[in-house]
């Protein structure tokens, strides 16, 4: 009987543990939490079920984890737009990436801007001339964040030693205009640094690609035309 009953208090333990689990997969993730009537299974003597917090718990002898179904999967909280032909600027988008897709990351969705298919429109209104002129965060509410604020955040959500040091320095109060000027700097002369055309150079190129494959291209923003 002892065994039975400090069978059961488990049952019941590792049950509340998985509940809460679920409950805060779906706040986090905005998801259905699964079933877990068939994610928990706990042992109990004699292969007997019990009910605890409404979940019938079979007889068995290993706990499951939680299914991750593609439901479940975590929702990206900002767009990174970046420049993939630019080698110094993939050096680091490389690295977020990498970071994002660790396990219990996924939290940046990462736009090329260099693709010729990229469209404002679906990007906050965002224009290929003016993404390649500063750094930008979109958030899901349309907020868009640029320069030091954009990197505050993108650094902020990849967290880690390095990143979340950067994170830190950059939400010192009244630091956003100091780096705002060094990233201006950065902004102004990296296709020249990188042995690119100029922009409008850039956007002349792309309106030639894109016309060639019968696509409008706006000859002033390098972005399709309305």
């Amino acid at each position: 009987c002892r065994e039975r009953a400090r069978a059961g208090i488990a049952a019941m333990a590792t049950t509340a543990w998985a509940t809460r689990w679920a409950g805060v997969r779906g706040l986090v993730f905005g998801c259905n939490p699964v079933s877990l009537s068939s994610a928990v299974r706990t042992g109990l003597p004699g292969g007997r079920g019990m009910t605890a917090a409404g979940l019938t718990i079979e007889g068995a002898t290993a706990l499951r984890p939680l299914s991750s179904s593609p439901s479940c999967s975590p929702r990206p909280v900002a767009k990174v737009l970046f420049d993939s032909e630019c080698k110094l600027c993939m050096s680091e988008i490389s690295i977020l990436q990498k970071r994002d897709k660790a396990p219990g990351a996924g939290h940046m969705e990462f736009i090329d801007i260099a693709d010729d298919s990229f469209d404002p429109t679906a990007h906050s209104g965002v224009a290929y001339k003016s993404a390649m002129s500063t750094m930008h965060v979109l958030l899901p509410d349309d907020t868009v964040l640029t320069g030091a604020a954009a990197m505050r955040h993108m650094y902020t959500l990849s967290g880690g030693a390095v990143f979340g040091t950067l994170s830190r320095i950059l939400s010192i109060p009244g630091i956003d205009p100091i780096a705002n000027a060094f990233y201006g700097i950065w902004a102004r002369h990296r296709l020249s640094i990188t042995g690119r055309p100029e922009l409008d150079e850039l956007i002349r190129l792309r309106v030639e690609r894109t016309t060639a494959n019968g696509e409008a291209c706006d000859a002033t923003t390098g972005g399709p035309k309305a």
